[in-house]
């Protein structure tokens, strides 16, 4: 009877003993630590064994690989720490036209170039220029500019020598000696930024062959062929003695007299024009000047063929 009732006690203990909540001292010991991030302190809990990366994920410190942490993710906690967090802040280089977008833990572009290894020759550009802060999305130029000495073999045009010949028709251009380009060498200093030429400057220049004047005549015999009368107005487009006809053929030459003052041009014919009723001929200004004032907008003129 005795054992049963020892047994029975025992048993009894151990329910009690299973029923009860665990004692406080099997729980995990808290820690306070401080984080620094980007240079302002925090305060954070850590328990005992949790890594350095789990601390910073449970107090919501988010990091990136770029980033600079003074302790390594997988180092345990240890009471009283402080872990630094410097973030790198996303940026935008384009050096010599190559786009890269990166990360830097510079404060400055200057701390930039030199953290990136990038050596900048005296006449390269920079911009932003290199006092300038670091900041999100700061897009970062650098136009890489080099001098260059160049040869090249340049043609010598030939000069004309021209004379009037009264048996041809006004205008017609006849080439008796045919002209020859000569040759010549012409050094170069070049000035190319990001691999494009941007100045180009003589530097001097040595005659390698002689060009050889063209003799050419040109027609004086002046035909009258059709004759009209009517208002002539004016255009300005590529200066010269040039004139605009819906009735007379292009590249024909028509003479141009202002009825008022009775001054004439000769005009080549290259447009098409004017098409307001009671005019017939629109004078490119540079013409229109030698009969009247351009302000006169339209003056009565006689114009003649020249076959």
């Amino acid at each position: 009877m005795p054992v049963v009732l020892f047994l029975a006690g025992f048993f009894a203990a151990i329910n009690i003993l299973a029923a009860e909540p665990p004692s406080d001292d099997l729980n995990l010991p808290i820690y306070a630590i401080s984080v620094v991030e980007q240079g302002i302190a925090y305060s954070a809990e850590a328990e005992s064994g949790a890594t350095i990366g789990q601390i910073l994920e449970k107090n919501g410190f988010k990091t990136s690989n770029s980033d600079i942490i003074s302790h390594s993710s997988e180092e345990a906690v240890v009471p009283g720490d402080t872990i630094y967090i410097y973030h790198a802040t996303p940026v935008t280089v384009v050096d010599g036209g190559v786009r890269s977008e990166t990360f830097t833990l510079a404060n400055t572009v200057a701390s930039l170039i030199n953290e990136k290894g990038i050596i900048l020759n005296e006449i390269d550009i920079l911009t932003p220029s290199e006092n300038t802060n670091i900041k999100t999305g700061l897009v970062v130029k650098i136009k890489r500019r080099v001098i260059e000495k160049t040869t090249e073999v340049l043609e010598v045009p030939f000069k004309k020598i021209s004379s009037q010949d009264p048996e041809t028709s006004y205008g017609k251009v006849t080439i008796t000696k045919p002209g020859i380009l000569g040759k010549k060498e012409v050094e170069f200093e070049v000035l190319k930024e990001d691999g494009k030429t941007i100045k180009k400057k003589q530097l001097k220049e040595t005659i390698l062959e002689q060009s050889q004047a063209q003799e050419e005549s040109i027609g004086s015999r002046i035909l009258i062929g059709k004759t009209d009368e009517a208002l002539g107005s004016w255009y300005h487009a590529f200066p010269g003695m040039y004139a605009a006809s819906t009735t007379y053929p292009r590249k024909s030459f028509v003479r141009v007299t202002n009825l008022d003052n009775n001054k004439s041009v000769i005009v080549k014919i290259n447009d098409y024009g004017p098409t307001i009723p009671g005019r017939i001929i629109d004078l490119e200004a540079t013409a229109f000047k030698k009969l009247s004032p351009l302000s006169r907008g339209v003056i009565p003129v006689r114009v003649e063929q020249i076959l």
